[in-house]
């Protein structure tokens, strides 16, 4: 449900937006920002056998509680008359995955990686009113995936190295959000989902395992402005 309609948002805005595109363009504004971001990692798989290893994914029962910081920065080019935008972005994800419980036959620890992305954004945008706006689009994420920790032959030690190693190095996300402009700042609050798995399956004793995670995240946003148009900070 989510999936459909981050779609249908930004098929909506992309479609407005190319309707307006073979006018004239022009720079809106240009801008830095940092987010606080709440993330949460859905497992398709319950329980995952490695071996001598057992992998839990429904344990932790503390939802939307796993946090993280987005930077970015991105430029808004007016369409017409300004009223749709397209507005390139690129930034840097760091955020807390969700927590596995992993067994093992001497014992049981907690596995919770960290997600690193690099990220590039095409949104499209429309102006409700001269400070108020919604965007919509695709975000191309490309992963830093976790070196391995030891090169034990423990098999705990060869499924959590697998675990580390399944994220996919490519993955397309989908955003929505609105924003308000304050004088210089640019605040805003998006909900971003999974438009492609952010892993499909992972690597253990030379076999394959199924192993499909999506990812969600509400984003919390405060950017300023190095360049406004308008310079309302003027007005």
């Amino acid at each position: 449900m989510h999936k459909t309609s981050i779609l249908l948002s930004c098929a909506l805005l992309s479609g407005l937006a190319t309707m307006q595109s073979a006018t004239a363009q022009h720079l809106q504004a240009v801008g830095v920002a940092g987010s606080f971001n709440i993330n949460q990692t859905w497992a398709k798989q319950r329980e995952l056998t490695l071996g001598s290893t057992t992998i839990l994914t429904y344990t932790d029962n503390a939802r939307q509680d796993d946090t993280g910081n987005r930077i970015s920065a991105y430029a808004r080019v007016g369409i017409g008359q300004g009223t749709f935008f397209v507005q390139p972005e690129v930034g840097y994800t760091k955020v807390l995955g969700n927590q596995y419980e992993v067994q093992f036959p001497r014992g049981t620890f907690y596995y919770a990686p960290w997600i690193r992305r690099l990220e590039v954004g095409a949104l499209a945008g429309y102006h409700v009113t001269e400070k108020f706006y919604v965007v919509a689009g695709p975000v191309v994420a490309r992963h830093e995936r976790e070196k391995a920790i030891s090169s034990s032959t423990e098999s705990w030690v060869a499924a959590y190295n697998s675990l580390y190693a399944s994220p996919e190095r490519v993955q397309l996300l989908g955003q929505v959000g609105i924003g308000v402009q304050l004088w210089r700042f640019d605040v805003g609050a998006r909900y971003e989902g999974s438009l492609t798995p952010y892993t499909r399956q992972l690597r253990f004793d030379n076999k394959l395992y199924a192993f499909r995670q999506n990812t969600t995240q509400y984003i919390v946003q405060v950017g300023f402005l190095l360049f406004d148009h308008n310079r309302s900070w003027t007005k």
